[in-house]
């Protein structure tokens, strides 16, 4: 039987055509925006409902906020927002009509990144000599053995998030030795101290933005009030949280149901269980 020749030249086209392609195919820089105080912003959860004062005061500042779009009308068919992901939820940011964000001066500095590299992992540090540079321009050292969540890459600077402090930044990284990925240990008793620690960051993050909200209003009010906090009160079988606060006092009941919803979904799918009350929080095995 006569076998056709195969014309070197065309192989080699469609060569050229399946890598072409392939590129197309390759996921386009994600443009970042990191925000100074997103809680001077007009914003709307992912069910198009505007959050209050307290709610936008929970946000972190200088965080990455991920552009989804640009042009998102909201179902009233009259609020212009861009669709945003901050902190691995849905937001729209309200716009006006010359398309810049609502009370944009208010919130400070934006800085635009339009070629970010989307990373997602979580890498420990083992060494003294990694720099933290927050988006304020502020330098901090970063600890041997602390944690950093890398949110995304930028002309060979990583962006993170400083799980010790709760803390953004750009660091550096030089030298494999000098870092690693982080994986979760395995074993029963290891995996709950890691869920632990998880569960306190969350609380830890709460109770800063606490302080922020409490310091902004000291500061336009001229008073000194101490804010309430989540201390931890726990022993090695549940994990224990008490509220300093009166548990009458009903002011940051919404907030801390944010909270705990934040806190049911990280133990989604565990063996442990959220139990609440007016002034207490308890991490426990369900059974």
């Amino acid at each position: 039987m006569h076998h056709a020749q195969t014309d070197p030249l065309s192989i080699i086209m469609k060569i050229a055509i399946i890598f072409g392609l392939l590129a197309s195919l390759q996921a386009a820089p994600d443009e970042i925006w990191i925000i100074e105080d997103p809680s001077q912003l007009s914003i709307y959860n992912r069910y198009e409902q505007r959050l209050s004062p307290e709610e936008k005061s929970l946000l972190n500042h200088n965080g990455p906020w991920r552009i989804l779009g640009k042009s998102y009308t909201l179902s009233d068919q009259f609020t212009s927002t861009i669709r945003t992901e901050f902190e691995n939820k849905i937001y729209y940011l309200q716009t006006d009509a010359n398309n810049d964000l609502v009370n944009q001066t208010a919130a400070g500095v934006v800085k635009k990144i339009q070629t970010a590299t989307i990373q997602g992992d979580t890498i420990r540090i083992n060494t003294r000599d990694v720099l933290l540079i927050e988006p304020s321009g502020n330098t901090a050292g970063i600890e041997e053995g602390t944690l950093l969540r890398r949110i995304f890459t930028h002309q060979k600077r990583i962006f993170v998030l400083n799980l010790r402090d709760h803390h953004y930044g750009w660091i550096t990284l030089t030298g494999k030795e000098n870092w690693e990925i982080y994986r979760p240990p395995s074993t029963a008793d290891a995996y709950e101290q890691y869920l632990f620690d998880r569960v306190d960051r969350v609380i830890q993050r709460f109770n800063i933005r606490l302080s922020r909200l409490f310091e902004y209003f000291n500061q336009h009010k001229d008073q000194q009030i101490h804010p309430p906090q989540w201390k931890i009160s726990g022993n090695s079988e549940q994990l224990t949280y008490i509220f300093t606060q009166s548990p009458g006092d009903q002011k940051f009941r919404k907030s801390r149901e944010y909270l705990y919803q934040e806190l049911e979904d990280l133990l989604h799918g565990s063996a442990y269980k959220l139990t609440v009350n007016d002034s207490e929080l308890v991490i426990s095995k369900a059974f």
